[in-house]
């Protein structure tokens, strides 16, 4: 990434050799060995495989059952909704279903994105990247053990464009709804392909 955070050298910007927005402009390498060296990186975790982990255990694959069941429920009523208590009883994602968009061998998923303040005295120069398993019933999507991480952008300064840092994100999401992901669910004891 841009020595001040400005960019990842990714996507449109992967063949650059210094930023288009620093007034700097130093270049992303550093010569160390005779070798060149990323001057500044940033991570990335693939949520593929964190999914593939999560069905393969039997009590979350369980858990992961959430989505399905309420939707079965919720098709059986006709699309009808008595109480609003989770994100499937409402109208956008009902007619999604209803237009197979969504089926039952998806998974749905939010991104987040925060900064993080670090020290008492500074602003926000860290920037943390997490996606949240909507195929979890409310009370455990949101605890640590679930929240899987998608990346970290180190400061001290706020990303500038930050689509530059998600590019790799969404092209492996992308990749996984081209192609599927194929996971062993430990509840229905099979390899099922999975889209997202």
């Amino acid at each position: 990434m841009c020595y001040n955070t400005c960019i990842a050298y990714t996507g449109p910007f992967d063949q650059l050799t210094r930023c288009p927005i620093c007034p700097e402009r130093k270049s992303r390498y550093t010569i160390v060995g005779g070798k060149r060296v990323p001057r500044r990186t940033f991570s990335t975790f693939p949520v593929g495989p964190q999914l593939q982990v999560l069905r393969s255990s039997p009590e979350t694959a369980e858990l992961m059952q959430h989505r399905r069941n309420v939707t079965r429920e919720l098709r059986a009523r006709g699309g009808v909704v008595t109480e609003i208590d989770d994100l499937f009883q409402g109208r956008l994602y009902y007619e999604e279903v209803e237009a197979k968009n969504i089926t039952d061998d998806d998974m749905v998923l939010m991104l987040s994105i925060d900064g993080a303040q670090l020290y008492a005295s500074k602003g926000s120069d860290c920037w943390f990247l997490i996606w949240v398993v909507f195929e979890l019933p409310p009370e455990h999507r949101y605890k640590k053990r679930f929240v899987l991480p998608a990346g970290v952008i180190s400061g001290p300064n706020k990303p500038k464009l930050m689509d530059s840092f998600l590019y790799p994100t969404f092209y492996h999401i992308r990749a996984i709804q081209r192609e599927g992901l194929r996971v062993y669910d430990a509840v229905q004891a099979r390899i099922m392909q999975q889209n997202l």
